[in-house]
């Protein structure tokens, strides 16, 4: 996966930047909004922003 790669236009979230969220320990959406303030704009983004979480989190287990 592209880590540079914007998934959140609105607030120029990259790949990479939620998998920085789940690393430090984010475990469900919220959080990753929190840590990374994806989805927070138009909201568009969100189900991409979602899966990109749950793969990142698969990954760790």
């Amino acid at each position: 996966m592209n880590l540079e790669k914007l998934v959140c236009h609105c607030r120029r979230v990259s790949n990479g930047d939620i998998k920085t969220a789940v690393e430090n320990g984010a475990r469900t959406f919220e959080e990753v909004q929190e840590a990374t303030n994806v989805a927070k704009g138009c909201k568009r983004c969100k189900e991409n922003a979602e899966r990109v979480m749950e793969e990142f989190i698969s990954e760790q287990a």
